[in-house]
């Protein structure tokens, strides 16, 4: 896997000497303290790769801990010795010492098999969906950390801003207006620090090529790891990986070609754009497996009477408080997981369960502490609006004609129990835990808390950017483990119940492949020739007799119906994501599904780069530069998702674009029905105007004055953003220039 990985980074640019400083901070910055911590105060895993994973995650959490606190002391280098202390202090204690010496198992070929061809498909498509850019669809390219042609999308480079502005200054901020404040999950941001720190690689190569593809491992066998040690059964691990990658909403449209394909559905699947658009999301699942392991074993009282006892909470603590700024969702979660068990403890027993009480409580003061550290308080616009998710779903177009929608209750509460039952299929095998002989299991009653917060928060909760599905997304990995447990129990041991659920997942994929042949619903608009309900649930219904006839070849088993649902439906949904990996992926990333912000030409990313190597860290930039969609021109509206110039320069700009802040998002959510806060107008408008009216008409006193007052030492200009006065170059020096872009410089 290692060498797949090497591969695809220098076929995408990167140079060996980079490869190998990057795999170097990996392996002794993250890996091994990681690890060693793991096996000294976590659970015996089964196999040495699941510590890897496990102990990687571990890696992240100190880490991101040690650079804040770092950081919060105004020494943000001091946190890179702590990875290495933990080394040195296994290395000098005799008692520690033996921990250098995994006692786990080497996983057999077969296994090391599955997970090598799970993990190499996702890593494959990765590289060539979201590596590739430009070249796939001609439009604006994605990925561009080395002065190509374009830039990532804004979502990406939207990081890319307040990671430079968290590795250079402290307390971090937005970055691309001055003043704004990082009540965010920014976290992975400590990380990319930290990493930049240690290797001296660039941010941008860090984000956009070297980081995700290494959480993506650790998620994969991650997940792997939780649903073995749920289950008992090795072969459940990569069930788990494959169901948390296939999930998603029914197989309703032809998959001949991404064009064909309908606008993004509501829930989708995380092998899409997500894990590379979401970098806080794909950083956030790396951490949450291996904080579940340690979860299931507290609320099974493993780790209240056995190896490794009470110990493990040396490893909770600094998980929960990691995963509370890698991403809001996720605390949530555990806090309901615990609820969960508590109460259903109180109910059934009658008695209080003193670990779930314990992680409760920790949960919730970790969240409360980050909801006013992390988060400023705020809610970023999210809001209580039941049935608001159809307004960005698939399957809601075919009832309203238009996207995003407002269907009304009646047409809402249809497509949301469309939506609820079918995306839930795949993993909804978690139901089979509630035979007799598991559904005491308080890791049972943990699953199905996390399962109500993620339908909860899908159905009751609305935000403009669709963030309450974050909570379903997080879910994801916890709950495929789940359901592979289920399958496990109900299937035979040993050999051959891996080869019964193969079977039935490629009898689900035989069906998908008959369904996007026979059934291809193309779902874009009303009025599509030949369009009508019954078209949508044909293939559904094409399932659903495969399903029964399954269960009927298997009716001495039992829960025979929902184990062959289950598989089933996950064999199906594999057929759509590998179709929209394979054929559409790259396309929709980067052609009619493609990022809002232009394609830039080298010159714009080597003038950003010159002002980086020649400026302060503290210096401050003025810019033209504001809309992503071309020059600010009220009263038409501006998408303000500009941030380019704050990600590349890594300097605070006195206002760029002001989308994804706190103030633009309690504007939005201020505002009636669903209004899109990211073009609404600038909130300081007096600020705006001076900013854009020294441009036009520049002085020498008034350069002198945001000198002086906002600590503006520079002028980034773009000609594609709007004109600028000549008489700039006579009140400033010039000191960079490269195709439209000129760099001047206040000086006083």
């Amino acid at each position: 896997m290692a060498a797949l990985l090497v591969f695809l980074w220098i076929q995408f640019g990167v140079p060996v000497g980079t490869i190998a400083r990057f795999g170097a901070y990996v392996v002794l910055g993250l890996a091994i303290p990681g690890t060693l911590l793991w096996r000294a105060f976590g659970p015996q895993l089964r196999f040495r790769a699941e510590e890897y994973a496990a102990g990687t995650a571990v890696g992240y959490a100190v880490e991101v801990l040690a650079r804040i606190g770092a950081s919060a002391l105004g020494v943000p280098r001091l946190g890179l010795v702590v990875p290495l202390c933990v080394v040195a202090v296994f290395a000098v204690v005799p008692a520690l010492r033996s921990r250098f010496r995994s006692a786990a198992d080497p996983m057999p070929v077969p296994l090391a098999s599955a997970y090598a061809g799970i993990t190499g498909t996702v890593l494959i498509w990765f590289a060539y969906a979201c590596f590739r850019g430009g070249a796939a669809g001609g439009g604006a390219g994605m990925a561009d950390a080395f002065g190509g042609l374009a830039m990532p999308d804004k979502d990406v480079v939207f990081v890319l801003a307040f990671t430079a502005d968290v590795a250079h200054r402290w307390p971090p901020e937005m970055g691309y207006v001055l003043g704004s404040p990082l009540d965010y999950h920014w976290f992975l941001a400590a990380h990319l620090a930290a990493a930049h720190d240690a290797t001296g690689i660039e941010l941008s190569t860090l984000l956009v090529r070297l980081a995700l593809p290494v959480m993506l491992i650790v998620l994969v066998v991650g997940t792997g790891a939780l649903a073995v040690r749920l289950s008992g059964r090795p072969w459940s691990g990569p069930l788990a990986a494959f169901l948390t990658l296939v999930v998603g909403e029914p197989l309703i449209t032809g998959l001949t070609s991404a064009a064909d394909s309908p606008r993004y559905a509501a829930f989708g699947n995380l092998l899409a754009a997500i894990l590379y658009l979401s970098p806080t999301l794909t950083f956030s699942m790396a951490l949450f497996a291996p904080l579940a392991i340690l979860v299931v074993d507290i609320v099974r009282g493993t780790a209240a009477r056995g190896e490794p006892g009470m110990r493990s909470w040396v490893l909770i603590l600094p998980l929960l408080a990691a995963v509370s700024g890698a991403k809001g969702t996720v605390l949530p979660l555990v806090i309901a997981a615990a609820g969960t068990v508590l109460a259903a403890e109180a109910v059934v027993r009658r008695r209080v369960h003193r670990p779930a009480l314990a992680l409760l409580t920790a949960a919730s003061a970790t969240y409360a502490i980050a909801y006013w550290l992390v988060y400023g308080g705020q809610s970023y616009g999210m809001r209580v609006e039941p049935l608001g998710v159809v307004a960005q779903s698939a399957v809601a177009s075919t009832f309203t004609g238009h996207w995003p929608a407002q269907p009304g209750l009646r047409v809402s509460a249809v497509i949301t129990i469309l939506m609820l039952v079918f995306f839930a299929a795949p993993w909804s095998g978690a139901l089979l835990l509630a035979a007799r002989d598991t559904r005491r299991d308080p890791a049972v009653w943990a699953l199905g808390g996390v399962a109500g917060a993620a339908i909860a928060t899908a159905v009751l909760l609305y935000h403009s950017g669709q963030s309450q599905l974050y909570f379903y997304r997080n879910a994801l990995p916890l709950l495929a483990a789940g359901a592979a447990w289920a399958i496990a129990a109900r299937l035979p041991s040993g050999r051959r119940g891996g080869v019964l659920a193969l079977s039935l997942l490629a009898a689900g994929a035989a069906a998908g492949v008959v369904c996007a042949a026979v059934f291809g619903v193309r779902l874009t608009i009303r009025g599509v020739p030949g369009f009508s309900i019954g078209a949508l649930l044909r293939p559904v219904l094409v399932l659903a007799l495969l399903v029964a006839v399954i269960a009927a070849a298997a009716s001495r088993r039992r829960a025979a119906v929902p184990l062959a649902l289950v598989l089933v439906f996950a064999g199906a949904g594999s057929v759509r994501v590998g179709a929209q990996a394979v054929y559409g992926s790259a396309l929709a990333l980067t052609g009619h599904l493609g990022p809002r912000t232009p394609a830039r030409a080298g010159s714009e990313l080597t003038a950003a780069r010159w002002l980086r190597d020649h400026s302060g860290v503290r210096d401050v930039v003025l810019t033209n530069v504001h809309c992503a969609g071309g020059p600010y021109a009220p009263p038409k509206p501006c998408d303000a998702l500009s941030f380019w110039v704050s990600a590349y320069t890594e300097r605070r700009v006195l206002v760029e674009g002001w989308g994804y802040t706190t103030e633009n998002a309690l504007m939005g959510a201020a505002r009636p029905g669903r209004s899109y806060p990211n073009t609404l107008p600038f909130w300081d408008q007096a600020l705006l105007r001076r900013n854009d009216a020294f441009l036009a008409r520049p002085t020498r006193a008034e350069a002198l004055a945001l000198r002086q007052r906002y600590g503006v030492r520079w002028v980034f200009t773009d000609a594609g953003s709007g004109p600028v006065s000549a008489q700039l170059a006579t009140v400033t020096t010039e000191r960079f220039a490269a195709g439209p872009v000129r760099v001047y410089e206040i000086r006083g």
